[in-house]
């Protein structure tokens, strides 16, 4: 058996951890735009510490924007009635601006919770060690035992494949290994066919000056996207019956049975 085809019980799927680092640093951006906006001379709120940024919310912002009309109000003295309706009004725009904002803000912050904030030079970032703790996480598909077990038996069908095509390729003879045709075996007491084009389906290596062409290549990618896409460990199993013509022939077209 080829090392090569021994399943890790756990396996990073690099193309998924490097787009969640990119949705990580795109909110990044997100937060401090948000910030900067708080902190514009249209709003004039300042957040300049992890601890402010921290407290950020809807009773946070009303809090701050009714302790700044107060402090406003009561460094005028008297003010006639109008006047101060006016004040109230331009401090309710005002406010509301900035509730969508520090909502905005808040929905980030509760997206990453667990996630430390810490302060740049460039305003806000997430720590980035424990932020490549979680995508890596959350990037790892898990595989059984009996998965692992399958993908070593089906690297021994791609070896046993490969040394075919290799002997045709050596003989000139017609690709039947890669190309493929349909044959029938038995499965428990149902009819199936098996095509051997359903093996290229996911393992069919590209032709691009790395691979030899007219080989097959198993990877643990091809074989998540294999046991998802055809079903292969849910639902019915060899020892469920299928005894009826519509069952039959749905498992002969390789559907999910």
């Amino acid at each position: 058996m080829n090392a090569r085809h021994t399943l890790k019980p756990e396996v990073v799927n690099e193309a998924k951890r490097q787009n969640l680092l990119s949705a990580v640093a795109a909110d990044e951006a997100k937060l401090n735009n948000l910030v900067d906006k708080l902190r514009s001379p249209e709003i004039g709120i300042a957040i300049d510490d992890v601890e402010t940024l921290s407290k950020v919310s809807h009773e946070w912002v009303k809090g701050y924007m009714t302790d700044a009309y107060n402090k406003f109000i009561n460094n005028l003295g008297f003010v006639p009635k109008g006047i101060k309706d006016g004040f109230i009004e331009e401090f309710n725009k005002v406010g509301k601006r900035a509730d969508g904002l520090c909502n905005a803000v808040r929905n980030l912050l509760d997206k990453y919770k667990g996630i430390e904030v810490r302060k740049t030079a460039d305003g806000f970032a997430f720590d980035g060690a424990q932020v490549l703790e979680s995508v890596t996480e959350r990037s790892k598909r898990h595989f059984t035992p009996l998965q692992r077990e399958y993908y070593k038996r089906l690297g021994s069908l791609v070896d046993a494949l490969n040394e075919v095509a290799a002997f045709e390729d050596a003989n000139d003879l017609k690709r039947f290994v890669i190309n493929g045709s349909q044959f029938n075996v038995m499965s428990g007491d149902v009819l199936k066919y098996v095509d051997v084009r359903s093996v290229g389906k996911y393992f069919a290596a590209p032709s691009d000056g790395d691979v030899t062409p007219n080989r097959v290549e198993l990877t643990p990618k091809a074989f998540a996207q294999m046991i998802d896409a055809e079903g292969i460990f849910y639902g019915i199993t060899r020892d469920t019956p299928r005894d009826t013509p519509d069952e039959a022939k749905k498992c002969a077209s390789n559907a999910p049975c």
